[in-house]
């Protein structure tokens, strides 16, 4: 199997289908998914990529979110995992410039990101 993702939504985001539906997504591209789930603290999260060969870590907002803690969960987990990649998306109007978080406003981009990440990893 592929490598190894982190999926979660951060303490206050309680939604859970577009984590799930990520997930999917993710292992339908052969990558191995850890689903945390919804409401997960930021200490889980990074304790789950501790000690594993995690490529990604994978965080979910919704339409409800606050874009200003959005933006402080992206950043304090950015400083905190060792994963090269961390991605933020749904519907909140966030779309930080934060160094090392891509964000995808749409679970399409985000389906795109995912294929074409799985085909750069099936081309080596």
């Amino acid at each position: 199997h592929g490598p190894r993702i982190i999926v979660a939504a951060v303490e206050g985001e309680h939604h859970a289908l577009g984590l799930h539906m990520a997930s999917v997504l993710l292992t339908l591209e052969d990558f191995r998914v850890d689903l945390l789930g919804p409401n997960t603290p930021i200490d889980d999260v990074v304790l789950a990529t501790e000690d594993r060969d995690v490529f990604a870590v994978i965080v979910g907002f919704s339409k409800a979110s606050n874009p200003a803690r959005a933006a402080k969960a992206l950043r304090r987990l950015r400083r905190a995992v060792r994963s090269p990649i961390v991605v933020g998306f749904g519907g909140t109007s966030l779309t930080p410039a934060l160094e090392s978080v891509t964000w995808f406003d749409s679970f399409e981009d985000f389906g795109g990101w995912a294929a074409r990440e799985a085909a750069k990893r099936r081309s080596r």
